[in-house]
């Protein structure tokens, strides 16, 4: 299995920089155009900046794609504009909670085909970025109208973008003394039952977007599968999405520390927490996707996304031993994927 899974893993990651990897970066050329045509300043940097510093959660994300051009252009919109309200509420004017849930109800509209998007997201807020958010909402939706098995999956993803707002509204209140109990309520009231996992793993796991495209692949059908639906979602919440946001946490603390920015990894108990408890989540993960029949795929993700963080050149320095320790869990995929990610990631 492991000599076959490194055979699979090559090709997908040859497949990846030959087809996925160009796809992805042609629809984010189109998609900073419209950012530059921004007039007010503030939005218009901040929307480039995302652009720019989270490119790769775009490029990351757009592996489960497969390289399905309906697929790439929500990946390109949806992601983009996960980021961009990301950067916004983090970099941009202090606003209220409602402000910011305001803000990320247009994540909620770009996942719903049902009714019409309800705008005025930034009737609350002091910046004008001139329907930039609305534009990429457009986008989002149009991509989604071309998956002809949407309807299966449409529940489980709503699901999804409504704990990730609940996040994005907890963890930045005003009030930095009450993020952490915002999020352990959030725990408390979706996923308290399951012992294998802490309160601020669950969390972290609300924030990827990864469950959102890998259910939309299944929609790529006419007729899902409604037992595949449920066995995708639970290999990737919350397993998948928790390594994976905590991975991108983990190489993201000096900057959350300098920017007094909340960051998960510093909720374990301890630093000799840190990387059994993203071993427990990589195999956790495992575990959940060996019930698809496409397992291998799934796995290579897993390791793939070891791989592709721990590429960062952020990793350099104090990061580095504990770096060495995960690639280990990974293999020789995630050595592999290391190895692909630095030399073909973006200057």
């Amino acid at each position: 299995m492991l000599l076959g899974d490194i055979a699979r893993g090559s090709l997908w990651s040859a497949a990846y920089f030959a087809q996925v990897r160009p796809r992805i970066s042609r629809s984010l050329r189109r998609v900073e155009r419209r950012a530059k045509a921004i007039e007010d300043p503030t939005p218009r940097e901040l929307a480039l900046s995302s652009l720019e510093r989270k490119r790769f959660h775009c490029e990351g994300g757009a592996v489960l794609t497969r390289a399905e051009p309906r697929l790439i252009r929500f990946v390109a919109a949806y992601q983009t504009l996960c980021d961009y309200l990301d950067t916004l509420t983090d970099r941009g004017p202090r606003v209220p909670r409602a402000t910011v849930r305001r803000l990320h109800r247009a994540l909620l509209d770009a996942v719903d085909d049902l009714s019409p998007p309800r705008g005025g997201y930034f009737a609350t807020h002091p910046c004008d970025d001139g329907g930039y958010a609305t534009w990429l909402v457009d986008e989002s939706r149009a991509a989604l109208a071309s998956l002809p098995g949407r309807a299966a999956v449409r529940e489980r993803v709503r699901w999804l973008v409504e704990r990730y707002v609940d996040l994005q509204v907890g963890k930045h209140d005003p009030m930095v003394e009450r993020r952490a109990d915002n999020l352990r309520r959030g725990f408390l009231q979706y996923g308290a039952e399951d012992s294998r996992i802490g309160w601020w793993e669950y969390a972290a796991a609300t924030g990827s977007t990864l469950g959102i495209f890998a259910l939309l692949h299944e929609a790529l059908s006419e007729r899902p599968d409604p037992g595949r639906v449920r066995d995708v979602f639970g290999c990737y919440f919350p397993w998948m999405s928790g390594l994976h946001i905590l991975l991108d946490y983990f190489i993201d603390q000096a900057e959350d520390a300098q920017g007094g920015d909340f960051n998960f990894i510093r909720c374990y108990p301890d630093e000799t927490s840190v990387v059994p408890g993203l071993q427990r989540l990589f195999r956790e993960t495992d575990r959940a996707g060996e019930r698809l029949t496409d397992a291998a795929f799934h796995r290579y993700v897993a390791r793939g996304l070891l791989g592709f963080y721990l590429s960062d050149r952020k990793v350099d320095g104090v990061l580095q031993p504990k770096a060495r320790q995960l690639l280990i869990t990974g293999g020789p995929v995630s050595r592999a994927v290391t190895a692909l990610s630095r030399f073909g990631r973006s200057p």
